[in-house]
């Protein structure tokens, strides 16, 4: 991520940290360099005044000081009286814009205040040295006793990932820009998830998902009705039997249409994603960066899936296997009901690829990372269809070369039996049946390529914009 320098002629910005002592609100006051300009001036008039008896200069020097004198207490005066708050932040995917909304408040009962400065750290939470830290700035204009304004910075990511925020700082140099006065809210710092980036599903693409029981197609060979009364029609989805086509609306519309029928269970999807990497089956062997591209669109296909499902309130799980699988601290089975996604995306944000010995735990039964992870949670995913994303084929991950008369192997689910059935959904990222019904645009694919090894000084930017203007554009 990159940062935005603060404005050119605006004294009084530091890059140095503030050192809190344990107290909730911490001001300090400084000079700025025209501050110490006025100063020195001053020195050099009173120095000149008393060598050589001149009163006029002495006069000039008490003038001076006496300007510094008004601004330092204007602006202590004014910084106290100001309340600075941030809106609570909902994260944001990859390549959106996220916004970073404040709201300052004049407490002063007769006195405005003038030019507020907004300053915070943004710091991804694995960082490992000072290097990763970057500065958001945001300013206000004048605010009148007694009332607020709203202020926000537009942030555009280039990569997942968590982002620590804060602490939140205030600062003012009004009225004469002599001498910086900053407030600090102790305890304030916030946690921004950057979700993997959202994708464009085409027409039919819920021909991906196994089918939903009775209303969305009856699994069983018979084709009878058991789960539910009909109430409409919808297109036709693969595992739908024959039985429910309705031929007058088929050849009105010229497309299969089968009838829908009320359910009295819920249909719950759970999401498997697969984060090992192929190539890195050899430990010695390197990613390379078309495996980390098509990582991250195995990610950016389960987010689009599971903010699509969510948002018609269908019950969604999600389970990865990757490299922090078995260090994560919650269950790696999540599960939510609503329309409220963000702890599966939080996960994908912070999920990390690896390989065949990087995400199996030290004692496994099965010899594939996935397979061993699925099995372990078979009893809780058994009343859920499943919906596999992976870079790897079927064959290659259930039906492995050389392991298949394993004992160990025959006693993992019977993965075949569920695909007939219709439970089982394998989305090949890479397969062309996939391409049919997402949209994986050139300008992502180099998107992703480009900034799948970048440091993390260039995950964002960070620019200013004003509550009385529409927010400026960022370059990505």
């Amino acid at each position: 991520m990159s940062s935005t320098p603060p404005p050119n002629g605006l004294p009084g910005l530091t890059r140095e940290p503030i050192r809190t002592n344990g107290t909730r609100i911490r001001y300090r006051d400084r000079l700025s360099r025209l501050g110490l300009h006025f100063l020195f001036v001053a020195l050099f008039a009173i120095i000149g005044g008393s060598l050589r008896g001149f009163n006029l200069l002495l006069l000039l020097a008490g003038l001076l000081i006496s300007v510094v004198i008004v601004q330092w207490r204007t602006a202590h005066t004014a910084i106290r009286r100001v309340h600075l708050s941030r809106q609570p932040l909902s994260g944001g995917h990859v390549g959106d814009d996220v916004h970073i909304r404040y709201r300052v408040r004049n407490l002063s009962r007769f006195f405005p205040t003038a030019f507020v400065q907004i300053e915070e750290s943004l710091v991804p939470v694995d960082a490992i040295d000072d290097d990763e830290k970057w500065s958001v700035f945001a300013a206000t204009g004048s605010v009148a006793p007694q009332q607020s304004i709203e202020t926000s910075v537009q942030c555009r990511f280039a990569t997942r990932g968590a982002f620590q925020l804060g602490p939140l700082i205030a600062s003012t140099t009004f009225p004469f820009a002599l001498s910086v006065s900053e407030r600090q809210t102790v305890n304030s710092e916030q946690t921004i998830y950057v979700y993997p980036s959202l994708l464009t599903l085409k027409r039919h693409w819920q021909r991906l998902l196994p089918p939903r029981p009775g209303g969305d197609g009856d699994r069983s060979t018979t084709g009878t009705n058991y789960q539910g009364e009909f109430y409409g029609l919808r297109p036709w989805q693969s595992g739908d039997h024959v039985r429910h086509i309705h031929w007058r609306t088929t050849a009105r519309i010229g497309e299969p249409a089968v009838r829908q029928f009320e359910q009295r269970h819920r249909h719950q999807i759970c999401f498997i994603v697969d984060g090992v990497i192929p190539s890195l089956a050899n430990p010695n062997q390197d990613a390379t960066p078309s495996d980390e591209a098509d990582f991250e669109k195995t990610l950016s296909l389960a987010a689009t899936f599971i903010s699509e499902l969510t948002k018609m309130s269908v019950p969604v799980s999600l389970l990865v296997c990757d490299a922090v699988s078995e260090t994560f601290g919650k269950s790696p089975l999540l599960t939510v009901t609503g329309s409220d996604c963000r702890p599966l995306l939080e996960r994908l944000a912070l999920s990390e690829q690896g390989s065949v010995s990087a995400s199996q735990p030290k004692q496994t039964k099965f010899p594939d990372p996935l397979v061993d992870l699925v099995t372990r949670y078979a009893s809780r995913l058994a009343q859920r269809d499943l919906v596999v994303i992976s870079q790897r084929k079927f064959r290659d991950v259930m039906l492995p070369t050389g392991q298949g008369g394993m004992p160990e192997h025959r006693r993992s689910p019977d993965w075949l039996s569920l695909a007939r059935s219709g439970r089982l959904s394998w989305i090949n990222i890479l397969s062309q049946e996939t391409e049919r019904y997402v949209q994986f645009s050139q300008e992502y694919v180099q998107f992703t390529q480009e900034n799948a090894r970048l440091p993390r000084e260039n995950a964002g930017q960070a620019r200013p914009t004003s509550a009385h203007t529409p927010p400026s554009a960022v370059n990505s």
